[in-house]
């Protein structure tokens, strides 16, 4: 018995993620697994809808199982935990986070851009007294553009190195605390299979906006605020809604903590042994 458990089909939607032999090698494997096997399990019904409109898989061979986050983020974080954190990447408490990696797909651009806008909107209009300032995760690494965002060359042509702090690739063990202090968790991707950093803040009780796009709604459900992630305005709209209103984050937290019990690897691991016993 063959099983693929497929996660995406990023490769077939963005081909120009396949820009040397090597990768191109890998996926025409992958894919050819996939094809081949005799059940497929995606992660997502995203997933599955893109396995069913890219690579032409009949339905009745996919099952939808949700995956679930690390166990570190269902852990509380204690006072001493934060505040050692906090002092690694030179950060206070209240600063909106975004991460993830920064892949063209996960529109870091786009987030830094509309930060910049709203920032330069509040020095004009004055909508709240101190402006958070802001932190993004990932591995810096401008040699591999344009598949990989050059934050750091953003940040500077925007003159925020004041404002936005680029943390570099930060280990998991650190990033249950960073979401635990962050204002806000902003993660308006182009497109996720799943989109686990979302499941991650939610687990740790962090409020979170993210995009309408794939597969992320289906994984927030009513517990996140949505934006059309390549519309500047519309993020600039969501972060100045969640920036001012601190009765919806405090909801944001309830929900977003209670949606993420809907997931869990013991759940994943029935439906995987329910998949083989009925093939």
């Amino acid at each position: 018995i063959h099983i693929m458990l497929v996660h995406d089909v990023i490769p077939e939607i963005f081909p120009e993620y396949l820009n040397n032999s090597r990768k191109k090698k890998y996926w025409k494997l992958t894919k050819k697994a996939i094809l081949e096997a005799d059940k497929i399990m995606a992660i997502s019904s995203r997933t599955e809808k893109d396995l069913i409109r890219y690579l032409e898989i009949e339905p009745e061979r996919i099952s939808i199982n949700y995956i679930d986050v690390d166990e570190i983020y269902k852990k509380d974080v204690s006072d001493a935990r934060s505040k050692k954190v906090l002092k690694k990447y030179g950060l206070n408490p209240g600063y909106i986070l975004g991460g993830g990696g920064l892949e063209v797909r996960k529109n870091i651009e786009g987030l830094i851009r509309a930060y910049h806008n709203l920032l330069e909107s509040n020095k004009r209009t004055r909508f709240i007294k101190e402006f958070p300032k802001m932190a993004i995760s990932g591995k810096l690494m401008p040699g591999l553009a344009p598949l990989v965002t050059d934050a750091e060359k953003i940040v500077k042509e925007l003159n925020l190195t004041q404002q936005v702090k680029l943390l570099d690739f930060v280990p998991q063990e650190d990033l249950p605390a960073l979401y635990k202090n962050a204002l806000f968790f902003s993660y308006p991707s182009l497109y996720e299979g799943f989109g686990l950093p979302v499941l991650e803040a939610m687990n740790v009780g962090t409020p979170v906006m993210t995009s309408k796009r794939s597969s992320l709604p289906e994984v927030g459900r009513d517990t996140t605020l949505y934006c059309h992630p390549e519309d500047g305005r519309d993020v600039e709209m969501v972060f100045r809604n969640i920036i001012l209103n601190e009765h919806l984050r405090d909801e944001l937290r309830r929900r977003g903590k209670e949606r993420a019990k809907n997931f869990s690897w013991g759940k994943f691991v029935e439906k995987f042994f329910g998949i083989i016993e009925n093939i």
